[in-house]
């Protein structure tokens, strides 16, 4: 297995949009209505406050209504052949402009709302079902002139000159030891590498690497959210907004297998065998150059091809680490959306 990383009716009544068949919103439908048509589904959705959007389930006549649109929550937007999706438009009540519909972050209310998302008060949840009104600046930070880190958590590959700087958080240290095939060990790295990692094939074969972890999170702090593009990082929590989950699973060596651990790592299962989790941006292009901090390198993972995702002000180059697993009956796997793998 070889894992890439890269371093560097004006009236709505009558809308002239079309619904989106097969597709729905999971997890964020908070009223269900028996026999109706899609139409009076519409209707009920402009009565009601907190609705956003909703699904439709076609044969059934069920109106599952929603306090989100898929733009917020991408990740949540599912194939669904028994169901459209459609959401509000110039008549829908903005995310966070009541107390009836609080938003997650500051964050949630700039990816839902757009340009209509202005530096003020805004209606968040503290976490307790409770909402608070609180200020959102929702200026975009020159990031190439600070440290500021997008909002979330998560994780990234450490470098050898260290975790990249930060104004507003340390980094948490952590590494992952993994055995792998001691029998003619094939595991190997690019012949450029400036990762924090040691790949071993003289006197037994594995590959020991660490982690750089954000694990807080401010719920009233300026940060941006992850630019558009193609990239992952590592899980920490949960995925950032904008990003979408999965795995890579890694059968290390079954034989006298000594895997072990410390520190901080990322979302994941660590035993005789490795699991981590990622978090991936998948709808933007790789050339399109995203902004994100320069003041000393630091690692993206490459998505859906060995390709590096363009970071703005930056040169990259790809880099990679070669695993070579257990040979007897190899399970590696990988599931839902990851880095690139070969």
């Amino acid at each position: 297995m070889l894992s890439r990383m890269c371093q560097g009716v004006t009236a709505e009544q009558c809308p002239t949009r079309e619904p989106i068949h097969g597709k729905a919103l999971k997890g964020y439908t908070f009223k269900t209505l028996l026999n109706l048509s899609s139409f009076e589904c519409l209707y009920y959705c402009h009565d009601e406050i907190r609705c956003q959007s909703y699904n439709y389930v076609l044969k059934e006549n069920i109106c599952e209504m929603n306090n989100r649109i898929k733009e917020a929550k991408p990740d949540q937007f599912v194939s669904d052949p028994d169901r459209l999706y459609d959401k509000l438009g110039a008549h829908r009540v903005s995310l966070g402009s009541t107390p009836a519909l609080p938003a997650e972050s500051c964050e949630e209310i700039k990816i839902s709302e757009g340009g209509d998302a202005v530096s003020s008060n805004w209606w968040l949840d503290n976490g307790s079902g409770e909402a608070i009104l609180a200020y959102c600046d929702m200026r975009e930070p020159e990031v190439s002139d600070t440290n500021m880190w997008p909002s979330g958590t998560f994780a990234l590959p450490r470098p050898k000159l260290g975790c990249p700087e930060s104004n507003d958080f340390d980094w948490k240290f952590g590494w992952r030891f993994q055995d792998t095939e001691d029998t003619n060990p094939k595991s190997g790295r690019s012949e450029s590498f400036h990762l924090d990692a040691d790949v071993e094939l003289s006197r037994g074969s594995y590959v020991n690497r660490s982690f750089c972890n954000k694990e807080k999170d401010s719920l009233l702090k300026r940060e941006k959210a992850w630019p558009q593009e193609k990239y992952c990082v590592y899980k920490k929590g949960v995925c950032p907004l904008g990003l979408s989950e999965g795995f890579v699973h890694w059968d290390d060596e079954d034989r006298n297998n000594v895997n072990k651990d410390g520190g901080s790592l990322p979302e994941g299962v660590y035993g005789s065998d490795t699991r981590i989790f990622f978090c991936c941006r998948t709808d933007g292009d790789k050339s399109d150059p995203v902004p994100l901090p320069l003041s000393k390198p630091f690692y993206l993972l490459a998505y859906g091809s060995s390709d590096c995702q363009l970071v703005k002000g930056a040169i990259t180059t790809t880099e990679y680490i070669i695993f070579d697993n257990e040979d007897k009956n190899n399970q590696d796997s990988s599931g839902g959306v990851h880095p690139f793998i070969k």
